[in-house]
Protein backbone atom coordinates (compact mmCIF):
# COMPACT_ATOMS: atom_id res chain seq x y z
CA UNK A 1 0.00 0.00 0.00
CA UNK A 2 1.19 3.16 -0.81
CA UNK A 3 1.20 5.78 2.07
CA UNK A 4 1.64 10.08 1.19
CA UNK A 5 4.35 11.39 2.87
CA UNK A 6 3.65 14.56 4.37
CA UNK A 7 6.12 15.32 7.36
CA UNK A 8 5.09 15.76 11.16
CA UNK A 9 6.72 19.11 11.59
CA UNK A 10 3.90 20.56 9.26
CA UNK A 11 1.67 20.30 11.99
CA UNK A 12 3.73 21.05 15.13
CA UNK A 13 5.37 17.30 15.35
CA UNK A 14 4.49 13.98 16.87
CA UNK A 15 3.89 16.08 20.38
CA UNK A 16 0.88 18.03 18.41
CA UNK A 17 -3.07 17.32 19.38
CA UNK A 18 -4.79 14.28 16.55
CA UNK A 19 -4.85 15.34 13.25
CA UNK A 20 -8.31 14.68 10.89
CA UNK A 21 -8.50 15.35 7.04
CA UNK A 22 -11.79 15.33 5.70
CA UNK A 23 -12.25 14.00 2.18
CA UNK A 24 -15.31 17.22 1.67
CA UNK A 25 -12.13 19.33 1.95
CA UNK A 26 -10.34 17.48 -0.93
CA UNK A 27 -13.06 17.78 -3.33
CA UNK A 28 -15.41 20.77 -2.73
CA UNK A 29 -18.04 19.09 -5.16
CA UNK A 30 -18.04 15.89 -3.09
CA UNK A 31 -20.25 15.18 -0.25
CA UNK A 32 -18.65 12.68 1.01
CA UNK A 33 -18.98 12.76 4.70
CA UNK A 34 -15.41 11.07 5.81
CA UNK A 35 -13.24 12.37 8.05
CA UNK A 36 -9.83 10.42 8.71
CA UNK A 37 -8.45 10.34 11.89
CA UNK A 38 -4.76 10.12 13.40
CA UNK A 39 -2.64 10.65 16.27
CA UNK A 40 0.43 10.58 13.71
CA UNK A 41 0.56 11.68 10.39
CA UNK A 42 1.23 8.00 9.48
CA UNK A 43 -2.05 6.84 11.14
CA UNK A 44 -3.88 9.71 9.41
CA UNK A 45 -2.46 8.64 5.48
CA UNK A 46 -3.02 5.25 6.55
CA UNK A 47 -6.74 6.02 7.11
CA UNK A 48 -7.10 8.69 4.23
CA UNK A 49 -5.28 6.42 1.76
CA UNK A 50 -7.57 3.11 2.89
CA UNK A 51 -10.83 5.26 2.57
CA UNK A 52 -9.67 6.88 -0.72
CA UNK A 53 -9.17 3.29 -2.40
CA UNK A 54 -12.12 1.70 -1.14
CA UNK A 55 -14.69 4.14 -1.75
CA UNK A 56 -13.58 6.61 -4.46
CA UNK A 57 -11.15 4.01 -5.71
CA UNK A 58 -8.42 5.66 -6.39
CA UNK A 59 -5.53 4.06 -7.12
CA UNK A 60 -2.11 4.44 -6.03
CA UNK A 61 -0.93 6.36 -9.22
CA UNK A 62 -3.50 9.09 -7.96
CA UNK A 63 -2.66 9.24 -5.13
CA UNK A 64 1.44 9.99 -5.68
CA UNK A 65 0.16 12.43 -7.76
CA UNK A 66 2.36 15.82 -6.39
CA UNK A 67 -1.41 17.77 -7.13
CA UNK A 68 -3.15 15.24 -4.68
CA UNK A 69 -0.39 14.97 -2.63
CA UNK A 70 0.03 18.82 -1.89
CA UNK A 71 -3.92 18.67 -1.61
CA UNK A 72 -3.86 16.44 1.19
CA UNK A 73 -1.25 18.05 2.84
CA UNK A 74 -3.40 21.87 3.24
CA UNK A 75 -5.99 19.99 3.92
CA UNK A 76 -4.61 18.35 6.97
CA UNK A 77 -5.89 20.00 10.42
CA UNK A 78 -5.16 19.44 13.99
CA UNK A 79 -8.16 17.51 15.68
Amino acid sequence: MYLLILEDSYLGGEDSMGLKLACKDLDPKSSCPYVARGETMEELQTDMAKHAKTVHSYTDEQLKDPKMMQAMKAAVKED
